[in-house]
Order: structure tokens, then C-alpha cells, then sequence
């Protein structure tokens, strides 16, 4: 037809509903992460006041790294339960949305670093729900012309949660003497003995939101439980009819996209159901007599044996190198920008560009807007910038040559601790010159971050060498990426440590630039694959 090749907008995405679900359920963990994060340093710190500052560092990457290890254990037997009909996709978001809405609500009343540990170790371990996200977004949106911008809405969610989740914080902690808190909190005792009750309170209803969303609205998108009673959406439903909004529900629904010619085999590539699946529950109803005549076909299931193919591996290890600079950074970042800043006597040691010491002293609420510009500025390049880009260049040719850019970007971190700053040690730095570089860091790692990132994803995606081996290539990718960030995040905090006690604070954002140069010289060696590479017998 005559728009067959018009380019994709985000007004033309389907099934814009379910999206909205799963971003929504994408946006709240990454809110509650990143508001702790801007202020767990400081929680650990109060539980112990006699310990020293490197030590609270190794305690903050230990509880990042018992989450990922406890969800690495994990994502395996989610895996099979969101791949299994007395399973779904959903019973696992819902799970795992319930133990992290417990576990948030316990967070802020606890008073010792084991229970904080506990506590982190049951989030992670009832938790696979980035995985789960990931693959429903290739079901709900199959057709390969909308990927980009769909698979670009999962990190723009986690940019948009870089904003609210440290302001909260901001918003809520205060790192004050207590007398000093009085004036604020008033006569609440609780607040006061447990000062960061509040922020713990305030995610945990978030949390809550978006377990009721997913509860009422979600759609299950594995195949066999597509028709089964969802007594969530029955509710919903009946509860839309009962307000006089029956009326509108047609509308809510979208048609099935007539796909080009060739654009049937990529269709394949990410799923392996007909445009029938597009359309919304309610009109699968009517087509029960042709769905029970392909059922009459058998399946054809790859083996996990043969998922390894050379493509797939190839891909995994480029997302191997790409977690272990993100996650280094990012868990250096915030340790690094929360040390406290550097004495005039160890100013006087310093030798650059390789010798200094200290941090950038941030209070929570000064972390909260560094992490928020780095949200606010990755917005625009992830709505704008990376939909033409990859429309331009392909998804491999954006993924390449935006990478070439890492190994400088991280390199350059660590100098906010010698940025000149307006006040004197100890107070944290402040002025044009430091907020000047924070601006500058969030735009490039905005800029390419942003673009390499749902790069990943969709390479990712596209590695599955069968349409029934996508839910288990994204399951192996997320418990080897798991792995990965989770010894990240731990070798972080060892390598801060170790470089603030021998003048050399910028140690792990220079290690990340090791890997990035490892990545772009491997990259030429990634291809794109097409979800279909093996054909078994009754494949069409």
C-alpha cells in the first residue's frame, strides 16, 4: 500500500496501551534504585557513624552486588516460570513487583548494614522483571519497523527515572544533626528516629502504582495463556463498563499492520505469531475456530544446545563489555560524587592527570540534581536524536560508531574531584566549573549511551536463532548480564577504595575505558541477525 514505506512514528506505534503498562513498570524500579542509591551512602554511614568512608563505600557496592547475584540466581527459574503455562509472563511481574514493594516498605526502618543486605538479596532474588519487559516488548511489538522506537522506550523510561528517583531523595533525606531536623519533621518521633523512613515510604508507593496497573491492565503475552481468565483484566473491564466508558473500549483497541512484502521475514524474526496477535484479546474471541486449526500444527521448539550459535555469542559478549562499563561507572559515580572532598594537605599532593584523591562531597539533595541533569539531558537524544540516527545508519552502524566515544567518556569522570570549587574543603563542590562538567558529562553520555544502549537491546533480540528461542536468549542474556554487573558492581567498589587510599580516585573509570577499547575492537566482529537463522522442520 502506499504508506507501506513510510518511515515509523511514534504516533503510528501499536498496542500503545501495553507499552504504556510496561514503561510504566520499567519507570518504577529504576525510580526506586536510583533514589536509594542517592542517598545509601549516607543510610550506611548513620548505622555506623564510627566507620570510615572507604568502608561505606565497600558496604554500598555489597548490597548492589547481593541484588544482582540473588537475581542472577533467580533468572533462570523465572525464566521458566514466564515461559510456562501454569506460569506467564505476569504472575512473574506480579511477584516480583510484591517482594520489591515489601522489601521497599522494610528499608527504611532497618538498623544494622545485614538487614540492609537481607533486604536487598530478597529483592533481587524474587525480581527477573527487566527480562520479562524486554521480551513482551518484541511480542507486543513484533513488526520490525517500530522496534527502534519501542525498544528505545525502555532506557528513555530509565533517563526519566534519573530525574524523579534522585529528587525524592533530595526531596526527603537530609543529612542534618537531629536537632536541626526538629524544626522540619515536627513532632513525628518515628521520622525522627528512622530518618529515612520517608524516602522508603514514598517508593514503596510507587511500587504500588505499578503492581495495581499491572494487575488490572497488563495483558499476558505468552501464547498459550493469551485467552486464559486474567481475573485482573476481568475487573478492569467490568469495572470500565459499570463507570459508562463501554463505549470507548473499541477505540482502545488497535488493528493488526499490514506488513510489506519483505518485511514478513523480519515480522519473524522477533516472533513467530501471525498479525492476529496484534489485534486486542477481545477480538481474538472471534477467531477461536482458526486458532484451533493451527494449534492442530506442531510446534517447532529449538533446543537451548543449539541457541549458542557464533552470532548469538558474539552479540552476548558485546553486552558482557557494555554492562561491565556501565555498571562500573555508574556505581563508581555515585560513591565517587559522594566522597567527602579532598584536604587542602592532599591537594597539595596531587600530580595530574593521574594523581588525586578525594570526592565531590555531595549532600543527597546536590546528588539528586547531578543525577537528574543526567536524566534531563538524555532525554532529547533518546526522543529525537536516536530514532533518525539508527533511520539513517541501521541499528549495527549506530551501535558501532557511537560506541568509539566510551573510553574518552569515562575517562573523564573522575575530574569532577578537581573541578575548583566556590567554597572551601570540607563543604562539597559547587560553582560554575563543577556544574558546568556535570553538564558536560550527561550530554555525551547522554548522546552515546543513549544511542548504543536500545542498540544493544535490539541486537539482542535479532541474535535469537529461532522465533521460539527468543524468550530463552533473552533469559541467558539477563543471567550472564546479571552476573556480569553484579561482580561490576563489586569490583567498583574495590577498585575506589583502593585508588582514594593511593591518590588515584579516577582508578575505575579508567578500567572502563580499558573494556570500551576492548569493545570497539570486537565490534567489527558483531553482525545483525534476523531472529530466524536456524530453520526446523514445519517452520514457514
Amino acid at each position: 500500500m502506499a504508506d507501506h514505506h513510510v518511515p515509523a512514528r511514534w504516533s503510528s506505534l501499536p498496542r500503545k496501551g501495553q507499552l504504556l503498562v510496561l514503561c510504566l513498570i520499567r519507570i518504577t524500579e529504576p525510580i526506586v534504585r536510583f533514589c536509594v542509591n542517592s542517598y545509601i551512602f549516607y543510610q550506611l554511614q548513620s548505622l555506623d557513624p564510627s566507620l570510615p568512608s572507604d568502608e561505606v563505600i565497600k558496604q554500598a557496592s555489597y548490597l548492589r552486588t547481593a541484588y544482582m547475584l540473588a537475581q542472577c540466581t533467580s533468572s533462570v527459574i523465572w525464566g521458566r516460570v514466564a515461559d510456562s503455562p501454569r506460569g506467564g509472563r505476569k504472575i512473574v511481574m506480579l511477584v516480583g513487583l510484591t517482594c520489591t514493594f515489601l522489601s521497599m516498605l522494610f528499608l527504611g526502618f532497618i538498623s544494622n548494614f545485614k538487614q540492609a543486605l537481607l533486604l536487598h538479596a530478597i529483592q533481587g532474588f524474587s525480581n527477573s522483571n527487566i527480562a520479562i519487559v524486554r521480551t513482551m516488548v518484541s511480542e507486543v511489538v513484533p513488526q520490525k519497523r517500530f522496534q527502534a522506537r519501542a525498544f528505545v522506550l525502555l532506557p528513555i523510561c530509565t533517563s526519566i527515572a534519573t530525574i524523579l528517583g534522585p529528587l525524592i531523595a533530595g526531596l526527603t533525606v537530609e543529612v542534618k544533626p537531629q536537632s536541626q531536623a526538629d524544626d522540619n519533621i515536627g513532632n513525628g518521633s518515628l521520622l525522627l528516629r528512622y530518618p529515612y523512613a520517608l524516602p522508603a515510604l514514598i517508593n514503596a508507593m510507587v511500587l504500588l502504582v505499578s503492581l495495581l496497573a499491572t494487575f488490572f491492565f497488563l495483558e499476558e503475552t505468552l501464547e498459550p495463556l493469551r485467552r486464559r481468565y486474567d481475573p485482573g483484566i476481568a475487573i478492569s473491564r467490568k469495572l470500565a463498563s459499570l463507570l459508562c466508558f463501554s463505549s470507548r473500549d473499541q477505540t482502545l483497541h488497535y488493528e493488526a499492520i499490514s506488513l510489506e512484502p519483505d518485511e514478513s521475514k523480519e515480522m519473524s524474526s522477533i516472533h513467530s505469531t501471525e498479525e492476529d496477535d496484534e489485534a486486542s484479546p477481545a477480538s481474538s474471541s472471534n477467531s477461536v475456530a482458526d486458532n484451533d486449526q493451527t494449534d492442530e500444527k506442531p510446534v517447532s521448539v529449538l533446543p537451548t544446545r543449539r541457541i549458542f550459535t557464533k552470532k548469538m555469542l558474539l552479540v552476548l559478549f558485546a553486552t558482557v563489555l557494555l554492562d561491565v562499563q556501565i555498571a562500573v561507572t555508574s556505581d563508581a559515580m555515585f560513591n565517587l560524587f559522594s566522597f567527602p572532598v579532598s584536604s587542602e594537605e592532599e591537594e597539595r599532593h596531587r600530580s595530574l592527570p593521574f594523581r588525586f584523591g578525594g570526592g565531590a562531597g555531595f549532600k543527597p539533595h546536590s546528588l539528586a540534581w547531578t543525577t537528574s541533569i543526567f536524566g534531563l539531558t538524555g532525554l532529547p537524544f533518546q526522543l529525537w536524536v536516536y530514532p533518525q540516527v539508527t533511520q539513517r545508519l541501521g541499528t549495527l552502524k549506530t551501535w558501532r560508531y557511537f560506541m568509539f566515544a566510551f573510553p574518552l567518556i569515562w575517562f573523564l569522570y573522575p575530574y569532577i574531584a578537581v573541578m575548583p570549587s566556590s567554597t572551601p574543603p570540607p563543604s562539597e563542590k559547587t560553582g560554575f566549573f563543577v556544574w558546568a562538567y556535570v553538564v558536560c558529562l550527561a550530554c555525551a553520555a547522554g548522546l552515546f549511551v543513549g544511542c548504543v544502549a536500545p542498540c544493544q537491546l535490539i541486537l539482542t533480540a535479532l541474535s535469537s536463532p529461532h522465533p521460539s528461542a527468543l524468550g530463552r536468549t533473552q533469559g541467558i542474556t539477563f543471567f550472564v548480564s546479571t552476573a556480569v554487573r553484579a561482580s561490576s558492581s563489586a569490583l567498583a567498589g574495590s577498585l575506589l577504595a583502593y585508588g582514594l587510599n593511593r591518590n588515584m580516585a579516577g582508578l575505575p573509570f579508567w578500567f572502563s575505558g580499558i573494556v570500551g577499547v576492548v569493545a570497539i575492537a570486537t565490534s567489527p566482529f558483531v553482525k545483525e541477525g534476523n531472529g530466524h537463522e536456524i530453520q526446523l522442520p514445519g517452520d514457514e
